[in-house]
């Protein structure tokens, strides 16, 4: 319809009606542009905010695996503990060798720190998403990515294999009877008979073993390290959290 006005504006020679035709068309086209690009705007801060959210629940879940972890080594660590104590001082009696029998039962396995990352990659990689983000809030996500990457970093090559750094089959140890063994992984209840390992000897004997001593040394060492590790990803998640509630 519009056309037809402009061409029988063109034959009639009415510039002034032909300019406001084209006029009334440019606008047109304009207002059709902001539209569009209004529309793609709310779309992306909508995607945006969808992101946060997700990193935010992300960050929830992360910390409360963070907190059972901490507990859960802080109370191996003191079995551990235990038991390498009475090693170092060659403590003798009953007690002791029940201490180093339960540090070698907790030994038998390590801790990881397994985290969800997802929701953090996607706001520090999708280009419109970031396109969302202030100086403040970048620097922030940019922040706590570095962490996990130094977390990932520090502990993958160090990680301990409790097959290769077990002592050697000796006269110091045994392996005794099945058990029943209960417990947790991932939200999961699970039953299985373990053969657990006990020392085979005097303490005044077993004391003597450095090989044994280097076994719970290791898994003392790399467990701890892991504990330095979990409390700082727990700052970071609390100051992104911080952030992310005054974003809403």
């Amino acid at each position: 319809m519009i056309l037809r006005r402009i061409t029988q504006h063109v034959k009639d020679q009415n510039w002034f009606a032909v300019g406001l035709d084209f006029l009334i068309v440019v606008i047109g086209i304009l207002i059709a542009f902001q539209i569009t690009n209004w529309n793609e705007n709310n779309s992306h801060h909508n995607a945006y905010l969808q992101a946060l959210e997700r990193l935010d629940n992300e960050i929830s879940s992360n910390l409360t695996v963070l907190e059972v972890l901490d507990k859960t080594i802080n109370k191996e660590l003191m079995v551990v503990q235990s038991g390498l104590d009475a090693l170092i001082t060659c403590t003798s009696g009953q007690d002791s060798i029940e201490a180093v029998n339960a540090a070698m039962s907790e030994t038998r396995g390590v801790r990881g720190l397994y985290v969800r990352t997802t929701a953090l990659a996607e706001l520090t990689t999708n280009p419109i998403l970031l396109s969302e983000q202030s100086n403040t809030v970048r620097a922030r996500f940019a922040d706590l990515l570095f962490y996990h990457q130094i977390a990932d970093e520090t502990l993958t090559p160090f990680q301990p294999n409790p097959i290769v750094t077990r002592p050697a089959p000796s006269s110091t140890l045994a392996i005794k009877s099945a058990e029943k063994y209960t417990g947790e992984y991932f939200g999961i209840d699970y039953e299985v008979f373990r053969y657990p390992i006990a020392l085979n000897v005097a303490m005044e004997k077993a004391c003597q073993d450095l090989e044994l001593q280097k076994w719970l040394h290791s898994w003392e060492a790399w467990h701890t390290n892991v504990l330095i590790l979990v409390s700082k990803l727990q700052h970071e998640y609390k100051e992104t959290q911080a952030l992310l509630r005054q974003l809403k």
